[in-house]
């Protein structure tokens, strides 16, 4: 019994401890784990929209005769969003110290000081995007029912490759209205919910857009602008994981707004 209230007050006094010892960033929480079999050493894991993002775990300790439990000499702290980063440290508090900032950074929203200018043609459009993306073209006819021979889609793709965002303008060949161009969509896209999120009107690029966005599996945040007339349908589509749609937000709204016809 003095082993399981000693374990016990060692859990609090150690989750409370390093509660204090520094504060996260909003949205981002720490729990303390029992590491092992030894009394005493615990490991911490921090989340963030129920996702483990960074862990800090006992590498080296000793026992202690008097207390009879085991302390730890030494911890490795791993941030695991984007490019897994590792260091060593002696106490959990200087983990934290060191992890904090890479928190803070990695979920920040990202303002670009350098933008590339695009003018692309085929899909007829221009626009700017951040200096370190790449884009890509190719030819979606799907649910256009476009009957368009050249590329008609272009992807905007971040760092890491994600496809963020993407401009289809494509000859309107099947004379779709809007009305029967958002159906299709919501056809191939059941997440897409008229009646949860309405649509929006917006302009973009001087063309008069509807617009509604919503969550896929949870996970990813999706906008979806349309537009159709008697020549030409436009598609617009945005995707942003749970990291992206806190990092690029800002990204997004100056891309949309850069957008020429």
């Amino acid at each position: 019994m003095k082993k399981i209230a000693l374990l016990l007050l060692m859990f609090f006094i150690t989750a409370s401890g390093q509660s204090q010892q520094a504060r996260l960033p909003e949205g981002v929480s720490m729990d303390t784990l029992p590491e092992g079999f030894a009394e005493g050493l615990f490991r911490h894991h921090l989340y963030k929209n129920k996702q483990v993002i960074a862990m800090i775990v006992p590498v080296s300790w000793h026992n202690n005769d008097t207390r009879g439990t085991t302390i730890a000499t030494s911890y490795e702290a791993s941030f695991l969003m984007g490019s897994v980063r590792k260091d060593s440290f002696t106490t959990v508090k200087q983990a934290l110290h060191w992890l904090v900032p890479l928190m803070e950074e990695y979920f920040s929203p990202v303002d670009y000081p350098k933008w590339k200018f695009l003018r692309l043609q085929p899909p007829k459009v221009r626009l700017k995007y951040p200096w370190e993306w790449s884009y890509k073209s190719d030819r979606n006819n799907s649910i256009f029912q476009s009957k368009a021979q050249t590329n008609n889609r272009l992807v905007l793709l971040s760092t890491n490759n994600s496809e963020i965002l993407q401009v289809i303008r494509t000859p309107n060949t099947g004379k779709l209205t809007l009305d029967q161009l958002i159906l299709n969509s919501q056809r191939m896209n059941p997440a897409i919910n008229l009646q949860q999120n309405p649509l929006q009107e917006i302009t973009i690029g001087g063309k008069s857009f509807k617009s509604t966005s919503h969550y896929f599996m949870e996970l990813m945040l999706q906008q979806h602008y349309w537009y159709a007339d008697e020549k030409e349908i436009i598609y617009i589509g945005v995707g942003l994981l749970r990291e992206d749609q806190v990092r690029y937000p800002l990204v997004i709204k100056d891309v949309l707004k850069s957008i020429k016809w």
